[in-house]
């Protein structure tokens, strides 16, 4: 039995008065991409990372955490950062459809966006951004492979890496494996946890940025 004084979310007696959004499905746009646009400029945010969802080579579903690195509104593009050898590129040069999973507590909002993923690797997009990273940041492409084997605990890292900082010439050696992906938001799922009774809608845009159209969705 779950103990009296812990609550989910959404059960909070002080939802006396609803956010605007709660009945306005244009202000729950603006929410949603206000979070979404906080999460990729604020490491604090909880949206600053989200559960990215490709279909696995073996037909089951593959999720991972993956930082939010970058959201552009129109039309709506969730970016985030890969090694271009990782696992989740193999599975989206055989299927593209991609989703994202993000929660924010303190707001009580699901977003679920799904659609189809563009890769940028070694082009001027890819450059512009490795660009402007830092070196802590280019080291994380100096190691092995993601998910290679390993008889024994690695960080993946050259040896003269684990104790040392890369410079600038040796970080340039990573954007060979630097690699971002932009997922295309097609359909947009918002849900709000609140006492007096959630709220659900559905923002779906047309491909290569067409007419949007949204719904309210039960629950």
């Amino acid at each position: 039995m779950r103990p009296a004084d812990v609550r989910d979310p959404g059960e909070d007696d002080t939802d006396a008065t609803p956010p605007a959004h709660y009945g306005s499905l244009e202000a729950i746009e603006r929410e949603a991409f206000a979070l979404l646009s906080r999460g990729a400029n604020d490491r604090r945010s909880a949206c600053h990372t989200t559960v990215f969802v490709t279909s696995g080579l073996d037909g089951c579903p593959a999720a991972r955490t993956v930082v939010l690195r970058g959201f552009a509104p129109e039309p709506p593009m969730i970016s985030v950062h890969t090694d271009i050898r990782s696992g989740k590129i193999a599975e989206l040069a055989e299927n593209d459809r991609a989703a994202a999973v993000f929660y924010d507590p303190d707001s009580k909002v699901q977003i679920r966006a799904s659609g189809a993923c563009s890769i940028h690797h070694k082009d001027p997009v890819a450059q512009s951004v490795w660009d402007r990273l830092g070196v802590s940041a280019r080291r994380t492409y100096l190691g092995a492979p993601p998910g290679d084997l390993s008889d024994q605990p690695t960080s993946g890292l050259p040896e003269f890496l684990e104790t040392n900082a890369a410079s600038l010439e040796q970080s340039e050696r990573g954007f060979e494996h630097f690699a971002i992906l932009g997922l295309h938001v097609r359909t947009l799922e918002w849900l709000y946890l609140c006492a007096r009774g959630h709220r659900r809608a559905r923002f779906s845009w047309a491909k290569n940025g067409g007419k949007r159209t949204a719904t309210w969705l039960v629950p």
